[in-house]
């Protein structure tokens, strides 16, 4: 169940202590109970983390209500809109409590055969620090692979990159989220990689190493 769009931007600016937000996507499909990331409109992200995860109390149309008030305002005027993404799904992947001592969690490395299809999965603590190849989602050396994709998932704490293509063209990547990452979220690690499609994908509060 992939509960509507992956995510979206504000209809208005969100004031500190709000407890119901207006969106530019019909919502309708994200649950009571799910969690969303209302990102940052400071322009100092790395070091005024204002980025906040809430809790649906109930969407509808455009229209979420929160269980808690909004910490800060997050802006959505003409010029821009803060982001809103869905982080709930179904399927997760984790690294345990212990990955946060050592930067080493569980990845994702799909070769081998030509197709792989990787849609509404939640990957949480997952990628290796500097370990060439540890990420969370990763294409590996598939050649021309057009009946591939990842849509519609999402990476939180990322010790590693987020959505990497590596050695493979011709595949789609689209409908992701990625939050809370080190390094590159959506990337082609050799530059040799033809015809892939990188399209509404989401990365923020991403970390230089």
């Amino acid at each position: 169940n992939l509960f509507g769009s992956s995510w979206t931007r504000l209809g208005a600016t969100a004031n500190a202590g709000a407890t119901t937000i207006t969106v530019q996507a019909d919502v309708g499909g994200w649950l009571p109970g799910q969690q969303i990331l209302l990102t940052s409109s400071s322009f100092k992200d790395e070091v005024q983390n204002q980025n906040e995860i809430l809790t649906v109390k109930n969407a509808y149309g455009s229209t979420i209500e929160l269980e808690s008030p909004l910490a800060f305002q997050h802006y959505g005027g003409e010029e821009y809109q803060s982001e809103v993404a869905l982080l709930t799904r179904n399927i997760m992947v984790m690294g345990t409590s212990e990955v946060e001592a050592t930067n080493i969690g569980p990845q994702i490395m799909l070769g081998g055969t030509k197709r792989h299809r990787i849609r509404g999965v939640l990957a949480y603590r997952m990628g290796q620090r500097n370990v060439q190849g540890a990420y969370p989602f990763h294409f590996h050396m598939l050649g021309s692979s057009p009946e591939s994709y990842m849509f519609d998932n999402v990476v939180v704490r990322s010790f590693y990159r987020c959505f990497v293509v590596h050695g493979t063209s011709n595949v789609q990547v689209m409908r992701n989220v990625a939050f809370d990452a080190a390094g590159h979220c959506y990337y082609l690690e050799d530059g040799v990689e033809e015809g892939n499609t990188f399209a509404h994908n989401l990365g923020a509060y991403v970390h230089p190493i």
